[in-house]
């Protein structure tokens, strides 16, 4: 057998009998109601599932040490009127009180802080007030590239967190954010390891910390008219997706447009309708109990690979260097993101981990995109 048909093999065997899609992934695009395209609900899930997991700050430990954070970069196009916007608050609403447990964390360690602080001020602990700070919010926009560092910086001192930012309009910023190119520099400089170097200029009040160690994940919407059929903009999307992205992106672009409704009676509308309404009630609740509790129940212990999961990484990172070469020269950013394919597999096992409470990434984990 040749090598790639024997890669080939050896990873279908493992993975062949897993669920595409897992359990609690499901539950997320079930909480979305209308008639969305099915990736953007599948992109917009995993975003919100991911980046509230990389708020527990549990890494993954690799064989050397290296700690590698649970992150993602999402890429969601789709035409304008698919409810991105809404779909995805649906989906954070439907995690309110997992979301609620963390502030309440987060503000507590705030506390602590500036009670010892006050102490080391020479008062009592109880004026802590004078000396607190509220946690920096953990959904963010934009901005410039110093703001968003001291944002990251803010919320890497609390133990629990991650950044986060998002953009409704991909394209809009691109042609409009002078600052937008230096962002995604900034983003994907992070997303590998969580480390961010200090960016040096020579006003002391724009001085960027050092940050180490940070999960960061954007979510970053965009419509076909503006990325694909405006030339301007497509060409610099293409220029900082293939240079910074490709390989470290979950990308989808959805082009369908919902099918026009087609009923016989009113009976019928009312009852899809009831039954979407069930489901979504039914979905909003089982994910938000999931989710629940998490919190305290998860350490930061980092993560460990264990064998299994661990020379599967192996097999499938020499496939995808096989498949990368093989690829035409004329599809550079295709050819990019398969040679990493492996590093969106191991990333995404961990998060799945840490929402099952896991300690280990085992092979059943590893599903491979």
């Amino acid at each position: 057998m040749e090598t790639k048909a024997l890669l080939e093999q050896y990873v279908s065997d493992r993975t062949s009998s897993v669920d595409v899609i897992p359990h609690i992934v499901k539950k997320g695009i079930d909480t979305i109601s209308g008639d969305i395209p099915f990736k953007l609900k599948l992109a917009i899930t995993l975003s919100e599932l991911i980046t509230f997991s990389s708020h527990l700050r549990k890494p993954i430990q690799l064989y050397d040490g290296t700690l590698v954070p649970t992150n993602a970069i999402v890429f969601a196009l789709s035409a304008s009127g698919t409810s991105k916007d809404k779909s995805l608050n649906t989906i954070r609403k439907s995690m309110s009180d997992a979301y609620e447990q963390l502030e309440d964390v987060r503000k507590e360690y705030a506390r602590t802080k500036a009670e010892n602080m006050a102490i080391l001020e020479g008062e009592k602990k109880e004026d802590w007030q004078k000396y607190y700070h509220s946690p920096k919010p953990l959904q963010t926009g934009l901005g410039t590239v110093e703001g968003l560092i001291h944002h990251f910086a803010d919320i890497a001192s609390n133990p629990l967190g991650a950044g986060s930012i998002m953009s409704s309009e991909i394209g809009s910023e691109l042609q409009n954010n002078g600052s937008m190119t230096d962002i995604i520099k900034t983003v994907a400089v992070a997303y590998d390891l969580g480390n961010i170097p200090p960016k040096i200029v020579k006003s002391h009040e724009n001085q960027t910390e050092n940050v180490k160690a940070l999960p960061v994940n954007a979510l970053f919407f965009g419509s076909q008219e503006a990325i694909l059929y405006n030339n301007e903009i497509k060409n610099r999307f293409k220029l900082v997706f293939n240079t910074q992205l490709a390989r470290r992106s979950i990308f989808t672009f959805t082009p369908e447009q919902p099918a026009p409704l087609s009923i016989t009676s009113i009976d019928e509308l009312y009852a899809m309708k009831e039954k979407e309404r069930d489901r979504v009630l039914k979905a909003q609740h089982d994910l938000n109990e999931f989710t629940s509790g998490l919190v305290e129940k998860t350490n930061i212990v980092p993560l460990e690979v264990s064998d299994e999961a661990g020379k599967l990484f192996d097999v499938y990172l020499e496939l995808n260097n096989i498949v990368s070469d093989e690829m035409s020269n004329k599809y550079p950013i295709s050819k990019l993101s398969r040679k990493h394919k492996q590093w969106l597999a191991l990333k995404l096992a961990g998060s799945y981990a840490i929402l099952q409470n896991y300690d280990v990434i085992d092979e059943k984990l590893m599903h491979v995109p």
